[in-house]
């Protein structure tokens, strides 16, 4: 009887070491969650922004440069990864898919133990402008989207009610497999929508009671899907006449579906969904339609 009270003493001895190594490495794990993303974003805010001219940014019927902080048809081009993150160049282009100009910013993914952050960072001034991480204890893939000056909507991206239906959905290998929720100030704006099949491409469209009253806003596609070339990834980003969001908006969510993207094979079919499913990524549907005739060419 005494050894068996001995064994049961040294199991509960040893639960005890384990549960308190287990918590103090998920304290530390937050602590440095909170450095790195402190780090991260430390001259995200809006004393560093008070008078900027936020260089780079296109002009809408919305506003200017200020409003939009990024290009009204875009590249994301991806680079290199350096040991402290990895990144997509911005860089303006036009109608026919072209660069225009020189980059003007890049969009930042850092590593963090349990949520990674992402900075957009103007080339000009070597500024953060907008900052995205990964919101926790939520259903599914569920991201924000911020200006770092706090001024603009708070944009939510995720699967919410969806999440059963998207399992479904890409489990018998649909066509368009993943509907996500785009959210600006609390308002439901718009869908996500994302394909199982061919071409890695995105779409926003309007909320609607009525299919004729939908209307796309902006899309993004992947230039490149049989690329084998390392570092060789390439999303164009173009904003519609009929946009309600600023630039920024689908040019950020792009970034977060380009770098789950990244090194998966594009040659079989659900490689989008797939991507979503693992890394959280944001994605949606691209119909074809002529550029030109959707995109309003800045004077």
């Amino acid at each position: 009887h005494g050894k068996k009270l001995a064994g049961q003493g040294r199991v509960r001895v040893g639960c005890a070491v384990c549960w308190s190594i287990c918590g103090v490495c998920f304290v530390l794990a937050w602590i440095l969650q909170g450095l790195l993303f402190w780090m991260w974003t430390m001259n995200c805010s809006s004393g560093n922004l008070k008078g900027y001219n936020y260089p780079g940014g296109g002009t809408s019927a919305l506003g200017g440069g200020a409003y939009n902080l990024v290009p009204k048809i875009a590249l994301l081009r991806e680079r290199v990864p350096q040991w402290y993150g990895t990144a997509f160049d911005v860089i303006p282009s036009n109608a026919a898919s072209t660069i225009s100009e020189a980059p003007v910013g890049s969009a930042w993914k850092m590593w963090g133990p349990i949520f990674d952050t992402y900075v957009y960072q103007d080339v000009q001034n070597s500024q953060e402008t907008i900052y995205m991480r990964r919101n926790l204890f939520r259903l599914g893939m569920s991201h924000r989207i911020c200006r770092c000056d706090g001024k603009g909507p708070e944009i939510w991206i995720e699967e919410g009610s969806n999440y059963m239906t998207n399992l479904v959905r890409h489990g018998f290998g649909m066509s368009q497999a993943v509907t996500f929720k785009l959210y600006v100030n609390d308002d439901f704006v718009a869908t996500v929508e994302e394909t199982n099949y061919g071409m890695p491409s995105i779409t926003f469209v309007t909320v609607a009671k009525k299919l004729a009253d939908k209307h796309e806003l902006s899309s993004s596609i992947l230039k490149n899907p049989l690329s084998k070339t390392p570092y060789n990834d390439e999303w164009l980003v173009s904003n519609f006449k009929t946009t309600t969001l600023p630039f920024w908006v689908p040019t950020m969510s792009t970034v977060i579906f380009a770098f789950a993207m990244i090194g998966t094979d594009r040659t079989k079919g659900g490689h989008t969904a797939k991507a979503a499913f693992l890394v959280n990524a944001t994605a949606m549907t691209f119909e074809e339609e002529p550029l030109a005739s959707m995109i309003e060419e800045e004077e």
